[in-house]
């Protein structure tokens, strides 16, 4: 009898055991994530009037990675908050500084700001959930930094389109990437009231987007080209609020290099928008044409 117990001791343990790997490999897939920054204007004498703003700024969150956890490959959750507080606008002070981070802007707001799912098949990657669109379409590295109100997207979007995805708002949407390092087309649909992201979201307009990057080496550094064209779809009920149903073509283009020890970045874009049927209603902090 002795050996048929270590027989049912083994085959117990053999049971057991992948579970308890299982949950081993589950937890180890988690990553937390955490970004803070501040930015603070001050006047001291001329411009517009004597004194200083600041802003705080908060993203972050958990990721899990499935290939990480051992499950499957290719997958990931991602979970974002945001939260930003910020004083007056500097524009009452100097007109408009453009920092390194740019944080200034005229919100103050505590929500959640991503969670969705990203599944990987090959040159194929899918997206799914709360997202931001700004963090794929029309931005570059360096442009990246200058969230508001000056650069990050291009003002036909950011000022004509204040219900769309863009900082410090996401919406619900979908895209998806075909491609690699150097070769990339992406097309999303986002909805069009990220102020209210779970509001109606199927009735409340579309933003559709469709974009072709391609990147590599040029001289000692690095060049980065995106083309692509956009269509926001809007009733005129909420046109007035959400922005105007208009279309057009986009462009950006970044070079990056290093030089005195300091990575460098130089970039540029440009937008046609020949069906913008509404006058700009541009909001305070962003640029407007």
């Amino acid at each position: 009898m002795r050996w048929y117990g270590w027989v049912m001791r083994l085959a117990l343990f053999c049971a057991v055991w992948p579970k308890v790997a299982l949950a081993a490999n589950f937890w180890s897939g988690f990553s937390p994530h955490a970004h803070f920054a501040g930015e603070f204007v001050g006047n001291f004498a001329g411009g517009l009037a004597r004194g200083g703003t600041g802003t705080a700024y908060f993203d972050g969150g958990l990721d899990w990675d499935s290939t990480a956890a051992g499950a499957y490959p290719g997958g990931k959750f991602v979970l974002r908050y945001l939260a930003v507080d910020t004083g007056e606008p500097d524009q009452l002070y100097v007109g408009d500084v453009q920092g390194v981070s740019n944080l200034t802007t005229d919100y103050n707001i505590s929500r959640l700001y991503k969670l969705y799912y990203r599944q990987s098949l090959g040159p194929v990657t899918a997206r799914l959930g709360l997202l931001n669109a700004n963090d794929y379409f029309d931005t570059v590295g360096t442009a990246s930094y200058l969230l508001c109100p000056s650069y990050g997207i291009f003002p036909v979007w950011s000022s004509n389109l204040p219900g769309s995805s863009t900082y410090p708002f996401s919406s619900l949407g979908a895209m998806v990437a075909l491609g690699g390092d150097h070769h990339l087309l992406e097309a999303g649909v986002f909805g069009a009231d990220a102020m209210h992201p779970y509001r109606q979201p199927f009735t409340h307009g579309a933003l559709m987007l469709l974009q072709y990057t391609q990147a590599g080496k040029l001289g000692a550094g690095d060049y980065t080209i995106k083309l692509g064209a956009f269509r926001n779809r809007q009733n005129a009920q909420l046109a007035p609020r959400l922005g105007p149903q208009t279309s057009g073509f986009f462009g950006a283009m970044e070079y990056r290099f290093d030089a005195l020890g300091l990575n460098w970045g130089l970039f540029w874009w440009a937008v046609a928008h020949p069906s913008l049927s509404m006058p700009c209603h541009g909001m305070q902090g962003r640029g407007c044409v």
